[in-house]
This record gives C-alpha cells, structure tokens and sequence, in this order.
C-alpha cells in the first residue's frame, strides 16, 4: 500500500464493504495498529459508521463522545478523540448518532478531515458498508484512497459486482 500513495503528505484512506460483516473494522485496525508500531507516526482512527459503529467496543473505549458530537458541534474535537494502549494510535468513536447525524456527515466530514491531516501522519476511517449512507460516502473524494473489504465468499454478489464497476 505505500507504493500506492503520494510521500510525505499525511495520508487519508476510508475502509468501506459492500456488505455487513466483511470484516472492514478488523482490517482498517489490524492496519492502524501496524502503522502506529512503525516509527512513530501520528495514527487516528475515525469511526465514521453511525449506523453500527464497532471501534469503540473492539478496543474497549468509551463509546460517546464521538464523531457525531464532535459535527453536531457539542464537544471539541480534542474532547472526544481517545488514546488507546497502542502509542501513537488514537481513536475518534462514532458516538450516538441523531436524526441529523446524515446531513452533517455529508456537511462536516470533508472539513473535519482537512483538520486532522494537520494533526495526524494517517487518518483511517471506517465507513461501513456503502450506500448505508450517502451523506457520509458523498466525503470520500476528501480522502486520498477509498479500499473495498470484502470476504472472498462475497465477490460473486450482485452488491459487490455494482461497486467494482463503478
């Protein structure tokens, strides 16, 4: 993956499925966690997937506050974002999700990621499964690389056909 993206800007890459239970959050972790073990770089994990979010359980981290008070403008950032025991490896959990968590996804993500490329060498952002929603994958132009997950069992579905050929 390092050959694939541009030296030494920070870099933003969103974890997407085309189905539930592809394994996204285990693979955008396990990536997090090596990066954060190689020299020190700045690592933050956003747990952009409103709908069923999972970071926060998988790495036993309060699940609020999170990315959805942080749009809704009712935390700062630096409130809500969370160490976890891998140094240099942080987390900003979905949070509780409202009836207009949709909107400012699709309004605020794009900024929010400009400001964490400041702040952060990578930025990894676990967006469940596409189309779940709009809003939210409407920001992935903000990113530098969108990956698919997908189990091998499921890349014959006519969910999985559709993306690949977009």
């Amino acid at each position: 993956m390092r050959g694939q993206l541009p030296e030494p800007t920070p870099k933003v890459l969103v974890f997407t499925a085309a189905t539930p239970e592809a394994g996204t959050t285990t693979v955008l972790l396990n990536l997090a966690v090596t990066l954060a073990h190689e020299a020190g770089p700045r690592v933050l994990v956003v747990d952009a997937n409103v709908t069923r979010a999972g970071v926060a359980k998988k790495l036993a981290l309060k699940p609020t506050p999170g990315l959805a008070e942080v749009l809704a403008l009712q935390v700062p950032l630096a409130w809500a974002v969370q160490a976890t025991v891998v140094p240099n490896l942080q987390v900003l959990t979905a949070g509780t999700a409202a009836a207009d968590t949709p909107k400012l996804l699709g309004d605020e993500l794009t900024k929010l990621v400009g400001q964490l490329r400041q702040w952060y060498d990578w930025v990894l952002i676990d967006a469940g499964v596409w189309g779940g929603v709009p809003e939210r994958d409407a920001a992935c132009p903000a990113a530098d690389a969108v990956y698919l997950v997908s189990r091998e069992a499921d890349v014959d579905r006519s969910e999985f056909a559709g993306l690949r050929a977009g």
